[in-house]
């Protein structure tokens, strides 16, 4: 499923690989290490840890809105879901992936 549309009731569908999204963005992110050393992410509890990196220069802290790329294409997630940051096999921080 690409897409839904509430209003007009419908459901939009594709090729499986429509879902694949280069990135993501998170929000409410909290960095408990620099961002260059962030270099994997993780968004569902039993998946795997993708490659990634934060392109932008953050200290450590809370920041309010935060672009990851990555480095293969993944399917995208859902809006809500916890992103965990990880620099090798370290927790270094989260956020809530946006919509």
């Amino acid at each position: 499923m690409l897409a839904t549309d509430t209003r007009s009731n419908a459901v939009t569908v594709g090729a499986r690989s429509a879902l694949l999204a280069g990135g993501l963005t998170a929000n409410a992110v909290t960095l408990h290490r620099e961002a260059r050393h962030v270099d994997g992410v993780r968004v569902r509890a039993h998946g795997r840890t993708h490659a990634c990196r934060i392109p932008a220069e953050l200290p450590v802290g809370r920041h309010d809105r935060v672009a990851i790329e990555l480095a293969d294409p993944a399917e995208r997630t859902a809006p809500g879901q916890i992103a965990c940051l990880y620099a090798g096999e370290l927790l270094v921080g989260h956020g809530t992936i946006a919509a």
